[in-house]
């Protein structure tokens, strides 16, 4: 998801927790750091994503490159709502866990909401207690139109080094297809969300019920949101978007030797 020129660049997401040293891959502490490197760390977690790189891996400078998805394969939503309220989750079984961390607040809204109902797409089915869960196997072939028959997509993580150091993937891809994202303040997601313009970013229990229950009783908020999400992808997180800073990254790698 990140990417590096040999061992002039680390995956700067993955530097968290008392040693990041070690979730960073095929890093060689002993290498000496390149004389000058363009710094491009963006967003609310900038600051620590710096501090943390040069601290622990005496980087002169670091360039990251954020995970980026292919626009092309995304269709923006554009079906009329209709009465039940769809919210979304997709990812690997392995991931699952993360949905129970908000199980209680999935429960309340459900008394708030009748018609709402939470689909999970994945390679295992999931079931949750009180809540109405419908499966759906993953595949590449359905993914998109399945992306599609969601209302708002969610991604619960528990405040972890693990989960700090995930991409954010999946809000990407609800992002793409213009929908609201509602996800933990935690990690990537603080990057990649901001929150009331774009998607929600979410810490208590409360918080969980309150996002989804306004955008479950607001399609046009809905639908801004969505509109939102999809151009800060385009902007910020596209392929080509991410090919362009790689290419300049590169370009400057060759003109300082």
């Amino acid at each position: 998801a990140h990417a590096g020129v040999g061992k002039r660049y680390v995956r700067a997401h993955e530097l968290v927790g008392p040693d990041p040293v070690n979730a960073v891959h095929g890093f060689d502490a002993r290498a000496q750091p390149p004389e000058s490197l363009q710094v491009e760390v963006h967003g609310p977690r900038a600051d620590t994503v710096s501090a943390q790189v040069h601290g622990y891996i005496h980087a002169a400078e670091v360039s990251v490159i954020p995970t980026a998805i292919d626009l092309r394969r995304y269709r923006l939503k554009t079906a009329v709502p209709g009465p039940q309220f769809i919210v979304g989750w997709i990812g690997h079984s392995a991931n699952h866990p993360y949905l129970n961390r908000i199980r209680q607040s999935l429960y309340r809204l459900h008394q708030l909401l009748p018609g709402f109902q939470l689909r999970i797409v994945s390679d295992k089915d999931y079931s949750l207690a009180g809540v109405p869960v419908n499966c759906r196997r993953w595949s590449e072939s359905t993914e998109i139109d399945d992306l599609l028959s969601f209302d708002a997509g969610i991604m619960p993580l528990d405040d972890t080094p693990w989960a700090q150091g995930k991409c954010g993937l999946k809000l990407l891809q609800y992002m793409a297809t213009g929908l609201p994202a509602v996800a933990s303040k935690v990690g990537a997601n603080i990057d990649i969300v901001t929150t009331g313009h774009d998607g929600l970013l979410c810490t208590t229990p409360d918080e969980w019920v309150t996002a989804l229950y306004r955008l479950g009783v607001d399609p046009g908020r809905r639908a801004q949101m969505g509109r939102e999400a999809r151009l800060k992808v385009e902007r910020d997180f596209s392929l080509t978007t991410a090919a362009d800073k790689l290419f300049r990254l590169l370009r400057q790698l060759i003109q300082t030797k």
